[in-house]
């Protein structure tokens, strides 16, 4: 296993909470409920992202230098936390709804683009060594066992 498998993975487990997200805003839910869905993977989320940048990042860069791809990720990154904090503070239930909604598109699109463009180029780039020592410490620090 390396890094861009252990993302991957965090990827598969937002894509469950995400389904749940999205049927709670579709159902007409009450803000109340929305929010208590939401808090755990909007945490969750913005770790994911940290440990991307913490870690896969730095070793893209170190091998490619600064390229757009790293620029626009962590943009994209940065949109996705203020789109949380936005949700926040509605207290409109059909507003919450809709801009769930949004935020969950536009995550989706962002995992697409980490999974078909910046995982493959850093498994190329990196290499599976460094990879392997950067699953380490993605291991320590989500406190799991990996080998």
């Amino acid at each position: 296993m390396n890094l861009t498998h252990a993302l991957l993975g965090e990827h598969g487990v937002f894509a469950s909470l995400f389904d749940h997200l999205e049927q709670l805003a579709r159902s007409g839910a009450t803000v109340a409920t929305l929010q208590t869905a939401l808090a755990a993977p909007a945490r969750a989320l913005v770790e994911h992202a940290r440990m991307e940048e913490n870690l896969l990042f730095p070793a893209i860069e170190q091998a490619m230098g600064s390229i757009p791809p790293l620029h626009v990720m962590k943009l994209e990154h940065s949109e996705i936390e203020r789109q949380l904090e936005v949700l926040e503070r509605h207290t409109d239930p059909a507003v919450l709804a809709r801009e769930i909604l949004g935020m969950l598109e536009f995550t989706k699109a962002h995992f697409a683009k980490e999974e078909h463009v910046l995982f493959p180029m850093a498994e190329q780039c990196v290499g599976s060594s460094k990879l392997g020592t950067l699953t380490s410490q993605w291991s320590k620090q989500r406190a799991v066992h990996c080998e």
